[in-house]
């Protein structure tokens, strides 16, 4: 039997975590990314992503999947984070990057990478729901934090605003993520986010991913929650998103178009042991190890 060796990234971006792989020949099923998402015998991540090309470094095709393998349309932090890579590697200063559903502008900055994540729908039947209502205040009651807002950015997102008094926990996350992520309001599911309005540029935020679950940080999140402040709480265009492990800054354009800035950083990079037509027929199964080599 042939062996080959599946080169990763571990890579974070304030603590939103993901394996990357240049690898366009991995096809993996959602049995092979539960088992690397592991984060106890395994590689473990939020996101796995798969770098399909990389265009010279001024256009980048990936495909994302969750760590319960459902596929995500779009992630900030990992475009972030790839876009990392292939700006060192080809020495420039910005890229696109495109996954199957959205596609972002990535530029390096002073204190991190800025990616736009573009205008954000907030129609019904942009989010989408599965009938008409207010985006502004959802049909959902949650007590002690009231009605959420929804918005797509790219992909699906509802955030529930509370005021400073109200501490958001990650038991209070578990029992709520699940269930709003699951809503039957949500045909495609949605991204969960308690914001802590704390002043008139800072906003504290817990966040529960659809397909991974409690996360250090959201960069589509982290849009979404600056956009739905923006517009309906009087904040201004340039908002600051406090997560648990740092801060991510948010500004709104006059065109509307959003983004988010914050640092990309490597975590290790290593190999894992396969056969060569584990990658070929979409079978990644059994025995595995990592190694940092």
């Amino acid at each position: 039997m042939c062996y080959c060796k599946l080169k990763f990234f571990k890579m974070h971006s304030l603590g939103n975590d993901f394996m990357i792989v240049l690898n366009n020949n991995f096809l993996p099923n959602k049995k092979t990314i539960n088992l690397l998402a592991n984060r106890k015998t395994a590689v473990g991540f939020d996101q796995l992503i798969v770098i399909k090309n990389n265009d010279n470094g001024k256009h980048c095709l990936v495909d994302i999947y969750n760590a319960d393998g459902s596929q995500p349309e779009t992630c900030g932090n990992g475009f972030r984070c790839v876009a990392f890579l292939i700006m060192q590697k080809f020495q420039t200063n910005s890229i696109t990057i495109s996954s199957a559903m959205h596609t972002a502008f990535c530029k390096k900055t002073s204190t991190g990478i800025l990616v736009n994540m573009g205008q954000p729908k907030i129609l019904w039947h942009e989010i989408p729901l599965r009938e008409k209502h207010n985006t502004a205040k959802l049909p959902i009651k949650i007590k002690g934090l009231g009605q959420p807002m929804c918005i797509n950015i790219g992909n699906t997102h509802t955030v529930f605003f509370v005021d400073k008094n109200h501490k958001p926990t990650a038991n209070e996350m578990h029992h709520i993520g699940p269930y709003i992520e699951q809503h039957n309001l949500f045909p495609l599911g949605t991204n969960v986010h308690i914001a802590c309005t704390l002043d008139n540029d800072t906003i504290a935020a817990l966040t529960w991913e659809r397909g991974s679950g409690l996360t250090n940080a959201c960069g589509s999140g982290a849009c979404a929650i600056g956009y739905l402040a923006y517009k309906n709480l009087n904040y201004s265009n340039k908002i600051n998103i406090k997560f648990i492990n740092n801060i991510m800054n948010v500004l709104i354009s006059e065109d509307n178009t959003v983004s988010c800035n914050a640092p990309a950083s490597m975590s290790f990079f290593g190999s894992i042991d396969c056969t060569n037509d584990m990658l070929k027929s979409n079978r990644f199964e059994g025995s595995m190890y990592s190694s940092n080599t």
